[in-house]
């Protein structure tokens, strides 16, 4: 019969102490937090992630000359870059909202284990995730630059002729002053016409090369695997060489990543423009890649009995409910990537019983 009475008294003491719990805002406190466990209620950040195709087209050296050697007419006739929007991702993350800090101290521990529920459940932040930096972001940025040596192979021949030169040199011979013809050789950068003949007469001599090879038409004949090996190099090196007339295309994928904070009275957000021949970029011609958030107003309800910490102390955890926001990508009003997220601060404060 003690035994029992004992029991019931530290069940209703406990209980008691329980009663005993204060959360207040931080700039509500009177005097320095002791013993209270400071925590904050969370701010999602947006993420946009956008992933760029940059196709950059380079003239062959021998461009020119393409039709008229080769007959080749749908070479590449100017150099220029082209932008696409490859891949794009939406998603976001909570930090800590500056504003929003309370203080929350209890004579027992249930309160302290009900805030680890909210943290895990993404409604408040404790201190220990405030030192927890999440929200760095690595970017994927390689060079823009495009190599500088694409036309490795220019010519198998070499770039100058040899000629005599003549010249005449007066010597006296005989008391007699004599014009003698002194004969040097020189050398003479060939033009660029001249390399884009031997350039083209190399490609149709290859070809030959291949024709015959496959026809037959030649002794020696390697067999089996060798065979392919050998007419994969001659197509190899007809194919670079065929580069030197109608130019390279170089494709590379460029990485962007976008932040933003939203607020309530803001649902649209210009992140960056965009042009097909420039990427993204800032300029008059640009279009627009837009951020724009519809709310589902899921949490309105609970606004009607939204905490108003102004009112001073509550015996409740106050967190906040996210409200569930649809995020769209829009480049020139078309939307071209979607994503639900639960963003914080566009929802509605509670607080959160702790018994």
């Amino acid at each position: 019969m003690k035994i029992k009475i004992v029991i019931a008294c530290l069940i209703l003491f406990s209980g008691l102490s329980c009663n005993r719990v204060s959360v207040v805002h931080i700039n509500k406190l009177n005097k320095p937090a002791t013993g209270e466990i400071i925590y904050s209620l969370p701010k999602t950040v947006v993420i946009v992630k956008i992933e760029y195709k940059k196709t950059t087209y380079l003239k062959g050296p021998y461009s020119e000359y393409a039709k008229r050697f080769l007959g080749i007419t749908d070479g590449i006739i100017d150099n220029r870059s082209q932008w696409t929007i490859a891949k794009s991702e939406v998603s976001s993350y909570n930090e800590t909202d500056p504003k929003e800090y309370y203080a929350l101290k209890a004579s027992c521990t249930t309160p302290y284990q009900k805030m680890h529920n909210l943290a895990n459940e993404g409604l408040i932040i404790l201190p220990y995730s405030l030192l927890t930096n999440n929200s760095i972001i690595e970017s994927n940025i390689p060079s823009e630059t495009a190599e500088t040596n694409i036309f490795k192979t220019i010519s198998i021949e070499s770039f100058y002729n040899e000629k005599n030169d003549t010249t005449y040199q007066e010597i006296v011979k005989d008391s007699v002053y004599v014009k003698v013809p002194v004969v040097r050789s020189v050398l003479e950068n060939k033009t660029m016409e001249q390399k884009a003949r031997e350039a083209a007469d190399f490609i149709i001599e290859l070809r030959a090369r291949k024709a015959d090879i496959i026809l037959a038409d030649v002794k020696n004949i390697p067999d089996g695997n060798a065979l392919k090996i050998h007419i994969d190099e001659i197509s190899q090196m007809e194919k670079e060489y065929s580069t030197l007339f109608t130019g390279r295309s170089i494709t590379q994928t460029i990485t962007r990543y976008y932040t933003i904070v939203p607020e309530t009275e803001k649902m649209e957000y210009e992140i960056t423009g965009f042009s097909e021949k420039e990427g993204p970029v800032f300029t008059t011609a640009a279009s627009k890649i837009i951020v724009k958030l519809d709310k589902s107003d899921k949490t309105d309800p609970l606004k009607k009995i939204s905490l108003s910490i102004d009112a001073g102390i509550t015996k409740g955890i106050v967190c906040k409910i996210p409200e569930t926001v649809s995020a769209g990508l829009y480049l020139n009003n078309n939307l071209f990537c979607k994503r639900e997220l639960k963003i914080s601060q566009l929802g509605s404060l509670v607080t959160y019983p702790i018994r």
